[in-house]
């Protein structure tokens, strides 16, 4: 992210982004007035803009480098502090470009929204002529809303919290009723969590998710609504699942340059778009966890996990009603035994515990019956329990093994394909296949990591079909997941050595991975109307993004959030669309206004612990900024 000093270097550095990366668009409406047909209505704009920029302790001084509309800028602000749901507030009428831009496009009547609203909704509808008439105030899906006033005494009582944030974007801004945006994800929508990938119907607040930053940050918020327009469905190389996503939720993306990454003029350049706006052969980015902790695992036991992951399950203690896990079960087969697995099992047990385990053969001499070891242990059944749970369906790869060392985690690989993976058909390639979603999903995201090739398969629910073996009719009950490791050539069930995971990573990171980025090719894009259906989206503390499959999507949450470290205040501004001519120096000014109001405000509740703080960093990210088109010559004065 580009920081600067001043911000005057701010708008220079701005106008000339503008300048030099604007393209042209044409947007269906312009403050409610259609001008999509009308060619004096193209505006350039330029996506996903952020920057930081230290704020003076003087407010004149920031004022005098921004230098925005002054009169209604000050006046306007006194308006946003006023405890009041002002609608219309009165500076609109002295806004610069009110009267011609009023005129054209629909009169002084009541906003669909105002910034006093936002920041005070207690009392929307309720208040008048500066008078609030009802002691009743607003409420959220769950909560009372929360105002200014509110975020003020939560930084009296924990200056140093990560919860200081101010909304504007607010459930009915999706747009059900009124015809607005919803930026959002169908019922379905696998999100990557410290617990595995969930539906994104089954995130709870506090939840951890990954973001575009390649880290866990919570869930402050979740969000439903109901929905009946064009649904943009997303198919990825490498995995037959859709991304299905309402038309303007942001995608991190690289532009299709009709060069592989591996090409030397591949430009590495991220960028924001709007699902509507994507295209096929550009490029999704997947954001992976980039941060290793160190575990207390031997790569011995890291092997021991894959195999149990894969052929595992648990027995419990069920005396007394204490359901405690008390033994770890390995289910393998007569083939297993002629490859050595089951020795590697036992010598693995016998080195790390110094314990013996218990056999039981099946007397049928098949390659497929079963031999099951069994490893009475209460304290390695509950570690094992507690790491990864039990249950083909319910086991999980959890937070630490997804961040663990590299090597460690080819040691997982190499256990849970031993015990799961079967080769394809043209012997190139190896598939497991699991009805565990997390763990399959969880294998790939160690892959991804790792630079490690594969695709990633949805297999539908099975037709009830008769067994054989077992004399009867099987039921499935769950689809299953299938991951292709491709390598070319004909392999052993261990090429997951350390030697030939190297040597296919620099090969694979080379082309398709910077830094704790991967890039996946979008194959195709439809668009589809639909009848109504719930769609759902995500508030994520900090980074405000999160991952789904084989992308990292904004959570489009829009305002303000305060965060007090030492003596400084900073604040962080999300804004969804700026004019660059018409707000974005009064736009800067006010954010700044604001960290100042709320440092008074807490001194004047609790001197003693906020004399002698002071504003930090301001720091916006804009996800469309733009200008008219006939404008644009405009902004080479200002660099």
């Amino acid at each position: 992210m580009k920081k600067f000093g001043r911000f005057n270097d701010v708008i220079r550095w701005t106008a000339q982004q503008m300048y030099d990366y604007s393209y042209i668009v044409h947007t269906e409406k312009w403050q409610g007035k259609e001008i999509k047909h009308d060619s004096k209505y193209a505006m350039i704009e330029t996506l996903n803009l952020s920057f930081s920029c230290q704020m003076d302790e003087d407010i004149k001084v920031i004022g005098e480098q921004i230098k925005p509309n002054f009169d209604w800028a000050d006046e306007h602000f006194e308006e946003r502090v006023s405890g009041l749901p002002l609608n219309p507030p009165p500076s609109h009428e002295r806004w610069p470009y009110a009267q011609k831009n009023n005129s054209e496009f629909g009169g002084n009547s009541r906003f669909s929204h105002t910034y006093p609203e936002r920041i005070w909704p207690k009392y929307i509808n309720l208040a008048k002529d500066g008078m609030v008439l009802s002691k009743i105030k607003n409420s959220g899906f769950r909560y009372q809303y929360g105002d200014f006033g509110d975020l003020v005494d939560l930084m009296v009582k924990e200056p140093f919290t990560r919860q200081a944030f101010l909304p504007i974007w607010f459930p009915e801004d999706t747009g059900t009723v009124h015809g607005e945006r919803v930026p959002c994800f169908v019922e379905g929508t696998l999100v990557q969590t410290s617990e595995g990938y969930k539906e994104i119907e089954k995130i709870n607040e506090g939840d951890l998710v990954v973001t575009h930053m390649g880290r866990f940050r919570k869930v402050q918020k979740t969000f439903i609504s109901n929905y009946s327009d064009r649904i943009i469905e997303i198919k990825t190389l490498n995995t037959n699942i859709p991304i299905r996503t309402t038309t303007d939720h942001p995608f991190l993306i690289i532009r299709n340059q009709n060069k592989l990454p591996s090409h030397k003029d591949f430009i590495w350049k991220e960028e924001w778009v709007k699902a509507e706006d994507l295209k096929e052969d550009d490029y999704v980015i997947h954001t992976f966890i980039g941060e290793t902790e160190n575990v207390e695992y031997s790569g011995d036991l890291m092997r021991l996990f894959g195999y149990y992951l894969a052929e595992g399950d648990l027995m419990f203690d069920k005396r007394r009603g204490n359901n405690k896990p008390k033994t770890v079960r390995f289910n393998m087969s007569r083939k297993d035994l002629k490859e050595g697995y089951i020795d590697d099992i036992i010598n693995i047990i016998k080195k790390e515990f110094n314990k013996e385990v218990y056999i039981k053969e099946s007397s049928k001499n098949d390659d497929k019956e079963n031999i099951r070891i069994y490893f009475h242990d209460v304290n390695f059944a509950k570690k094992i329990y507690d790491l990864f749970g039990t249950g083909s369906y319910d086991k999980i790869i959890p937070e630490e093994i997804i961040k663990a060392d590299s090597k460690l985690q080819y040691q997982l690989l190499i256990g849970y394909t031993r015990g799961d993976g079967s080769f394809e058909k043209n012997k190139k390639n190896i598939e497991c296949t699991s009805v565990s979603k997390s763990i399959i999903m969880g294998l790939r995201t160690i892959c991804l990591r790792n630079g490690i090739h594969s695709s990633l398969t949805k297999i539908p629910l099975r037709k009830p079909y008769f067994n054989k073996r077992l004399n009867r009719i099987i039921k499935p009950n769950y689809s299953s997941f299938k991951l292709t490791f491709s390598q070319g050539g004909r392999l052993s069930y261990d090429f997951f050595n350390v030697e030939n995971i190297e040597n296919k990573r620099k090969i694979y990171k080379e082309e398709y991975i910077k830094n704790n980025r991967t890039l996946f090719k979008i194959e195709s894009i439809r668009s589809t109307e639909t009848e109504e259906i719930p769609v759902y989206n995500l508030q994520v503390e900090e980074d405000n993004t999160y991952n789904i499959i084989n992308c990292t999507v904004h959570n489009c949450t829009i305002g303000y959030h305060f965060i007090r470290r030492g003596d400084w205040v900073h604040v962080v501004y999300y804004i969804r669309s700026c004019d660059f001519f018409r707000h974005f120096r009064d736009d800067i000014y006010l954010c700044a206004k604001k960290v100042f109001w709320l440092i008074d405000q807490c001194k004047k509740k609790d001197p003693e612990n906020w004399e002698g703080v002071k504003p930090g960093m301001l720091t916006m990210h804009i996800t469309s900024l733009h200008a008219w088109a006939s404008e644009k010559e405009m902004l080479k004065k200002l660099f």
